[in-house]
């Protein structure tokens, strides 16, 4: 069945006229026994906690720009070994990295993103709200305060491609709109959306088609489009508007390589805000203490207040530097209490 298709789609793009015969078993595929309404029923309790946020507005958002990594063959068939052990798809690892790295990076216990689904059943539904023509993007939400492992992260992702393909008929908009809430203009679910392209390995047409080559209009709609290329040469990377994001973006390439040796190694581990923020707080605590040589403090507690000065701001913030965490001691004087440096810094670390 899966030939007949391919075959169907290589005869599409080299011109040649088509013969569809759907048979009683592909029939069967398509209608999946999911009606419409429970699909609809599905994805507006889904929603139903998740918030709006400011929408991202770019100018240059028809000039969409690519930075991308090649894994190689050999990483390749480690992902495809590693992913049949955990008894998931290669899909799910992929997107289960992305996953933790945006959460990490937003620093919000609830992430949520924007994933694609395609093979639709019904065709024709409200073709403008889609990504491609044939091709529905809906929110995909991880709590990650419920998620305390990687192979957990890997169930949850498993189990939401499970329903995205069984419910993946219905359009964003429909759900809203059934669900009657109404986005604030300005203001969306996900910015972020992640694309898997499986094209057949060692298929002469496929064989050059890489992230740089999909339509730029696919993500102007979006932030960022986070892009898993599965051919021969498997690339990763993203479709983006913003220039000034570039670094930000190939230093996220850079610790999605790291985090794959890791999870090839059984080491990843899944940094939780909450675990990161208490861990600079315990760091700044401890230099103001010594330094100012304080024996309590509170969050609240000022940095003046508590007789600090240039010098002391000087030594904390080399004190700091120990810990692998860089600020100016400028910082300090604008972030005067424990509570508003750890935020500082925190946000620091994000960008």
């Amino acid at each position: 069945m899966l030939s007949q298709i391919f075959n169907h789609n290589n005869n599409l793009i080299q011109g040649k006229e088509i013969h569809i015969d759907i048979n009683d078993q592909f029939r069967e595929y398509l209608n999946k026994n999911q009606t419409y309404q429970k699909s609809l029923e599905f994805w507006k309790d889904y929603i139903r906690n998740i918030p709006e946020k400011p929408k991202v507005e770019n100018e240059n958002s028809n000039m969409a720009k690519t930075e991308s990594i090649y894994l190689g063959n050999d990483i390749t068939e480690k992902i495809l070994e590693y992913a049949k052990r955990k008894n998931v798809s290669p899909n799910v690892v992929y997107l289960s990295l992305y996953l933790k790295l945006t959460h990490e990076d937003n620093q919000d216990d609830l992430t949520v993103v924007g994933v694609t689904n395609s093979g639709r059943q019904n065709l024709g539904l409200e073709e403008l709200n889609l990504v491609g023509c044939l091709l529905n993007t809906l929110p995909m939400k991880v709590d990650f305060k419920q998620i305390p492992t990687f192979d957990e992260l890997l169930d949850e992702v498993q189990k939401y491609l499970t329903n995205l393909v069984k419910h993946g008929d219905v359009s964003l908009n429909s759900i809203l709109r059934s669900s009657k809430r109404t986005l604030r203009e300005n203001s969306e679910m996900f910015s972020d959306i992640f694309v898997f392209q499986d094209y057949p390995i060692n298929n002469e047409l496929f064989d050059e088609i890489g992230i740089s080559d999909i339509d730029y209009r696919a993500g102007s709609n979006f932030n960022r489009s986070f892009i898993v290329s599965l051919n021969y040469k498997t690339e990763v990377g993203f479709m983006f508007n913003d220039e000034t994001k570039r670094f930000k973006i190939q230093s996220f390439l850079k610790r999605f390589e790291e985090d794959i040796m890791r999870m090839l190694e059984n080491k990843l581990e899944i940094n939780n805000s909450n675990d990161n923020a208490i861990t600079i707080e315990k760091i700044v605590v401890s230099a103001w203490k010594d330094i100012l040589q304080v024996d309590s403090l509170k969050l609240s507690d000022n940095f003046f207040d508590l007789g600090g000065d240039s010098i002391s701001s000087l030594r904390i913030a080399l004190r700091l530097k120990k810990s692998n965490t860089n600020i100016s001691p400028t910082a300090i004087f604008s972030n005067q209490t424990i509570e508003e440096l750890v935020n500082h810094i925190s946000e620091v670390n994000t960008n």
